[in-house]
C-alpha cells in the first residue's frame, strides 16, 4: 500500500470518528428534554426542601419560646400572691426579695411594717417586709 493511501485511509478513519460522535438533532432533543424534565424535578424538590426548612424554623423558634417560657416558670415559686426567685447557680432556695407576679419585676417597699409593692403596675402583696425571711424558709 502506497503512502498516499494509507494516509487516505487514515484521514477516512479520522473521518468516520469524528461523524461516529456528532449525534443527531433528534437524540439531541431527547438529551435536553430528559435534562428539562430532571430539572423540573430538581426544582420542585428543592421547592418542598425550603418549605420544610421554613416550617422547621419557625418550630424551632415555638420551642425555644416554650423553653424559655418554662425557665421562667420555674426560676420562680408563688407564694401568698408574690412570687419568689431562685438564688442563682443552681444553689438551693430563694432570694428574700418578693417579684410582682403580673410583670415580674423585685417589689419595693417602705420600710418593714408595710407591704411590699411594685411601682409598674402598682400591685401590693398581702404580707409585711418583716415576713419575708420566714416566707423564704417555708419555701425551701
Amino acid at each position: 500500500m502506497s503512502i498516499t493511501a494509507a494516509a487516505s485511509i487514515a484521514t477516512i478513519k479520522t473521518a468516520i470518528d469524528a461523524l461516529s460522535s456528532i449525534q443527531s438533532a433528534a437524540v439531541l432533543r431527547e438529551r435536553i428534554a430528559l435534562i428539562q424534565d430532571q430539572m423540573a424535578l430538581l426544582e420542585k424538590a428543592a421547592g418542598q426542601a425550603e418549605a420544610k426548612i421554613a416550617d422547621q424554623a419557625k418550630e424551632i423558634e415555638e420551642l425555644r419560646a416554650e423553653v424559655a417560657s418554662y425557665r421562667e416558670t420555674e426560676q420562680y415559686a408563688e407564694y401568698m400572691g408574690a412570687l419568689f426567685k431562685r438564688k442563682p447557680g443552681g444553689r438551693n432556695g430563694y432570694q428574700e426579695v418578693p417579684y410582682c407576679p403580673r410583670c415580674h419585676t423585685a417589689a419595693g417597699r417602705a420600710d418593714d411594717d408595710t407591704p411590699y409593692f411594685c411601682a409598674a403596675c402598682q400591685w401590693f402583696s398581702s404580707f409585711n417586709a418583716g415576713e419575708v425571711g420566714r416566707i423564704v424558709r417555708e419555701l425551701e
